[in-house]
């Protein structure tokens, strides 16, 4: 098969995969923190349908579709984290993140994807793995698995700690040949797909999920 016709299913499916996930979202019993998460999907749906808009439709490129998404993912999954955790030194450093980096992006980096995608994936990497650490320690629920945010940080880590290697492992690559550039973007949307089924179970986990701690 070729890898042209490869990339574009993968593409498709991360699509689909999105607009699943979604429509689950719409029945998870809502609280203020799955409430960001189902607003990053549907981010992401936006993105891709915009994106594919301009890929098979008018084929033209669309400038900074990526950019403006990661943005919004960056300010929105730092107020999950807000939510989650709620002591004083992060709630300082979610307000102080959400400003200046936005405002380096913009006016310094020239509003590029690239350097916006690597720094989110570091920040959300170890946001994250320190959600699991507390999970842990805490040890709220005796049955990690049936907490929707178990799925949801698993879905966070899987995703932005590929996407970190990835870029910064093949993003030199990607800049030898078309080949290495569309190999490494679908394995971008193969950890999108993994990424959407995660979030899709812990959607759906919290149609029966009780604990004194969830959504806060």
């Amino acid at each position: 098969m070729d890898y042209i016709l490869l990339f574009h299913i993968i593409f498709l499916t991360s699509l689909v995969s999105t607009a699943i996930t979604f429509c689950i979202s719409f029945s998870a019993r809502m609280t203020k923190t799955l409430r960001f998460i189902q607003l990053i999907v549907f981010f992401s749906l936006s993105a891709d349908l915009i994106n594919s808009y301009g890929d098979y439709v008018i084929h033209k490129y669309i400038p900074h579709v990526g950019a403006t998404y990661r943005l919004f993912e960056l300010i929105v999954i730092l107020e999950f984290y807000l939510h989650l955790f709620s002591n004083r030194f992060n709630k300082s450093s979610v307000r102080i993140l959400q400003v200046l980096l936005p405002l380096l992006f913009l006016l310094a980096l020239k509003f590029e994807a690239t350097p916006i995608r690597i720094t989110n994936s570091v920040l959300f990497s170890i946001y994250s793995i320190s959600y699991f650490r507390k999970m842990m320690v805490e040890m709220n629920v005796p049955n990690p698995i049936i907490d929707p945010l178990f799925w949801v940080n698993s879905a966070i880590l899987l995703y932005f700690s590929g996407v970190l290697f990835l870029f910064l492992f093949f993003e030199p690559l990607a800049k030898v040949n078309e080949a290495s550039a569309v190999i490494s973007y679908m394995f971008h949307n193969v950890l999108l797909v993994l990424k959407n089924v995660l979030f899709a179970v812990g959607f759906w986990k919290s149609r029966s999920f009780t604990a004194i701690n969830y959504g806060k």
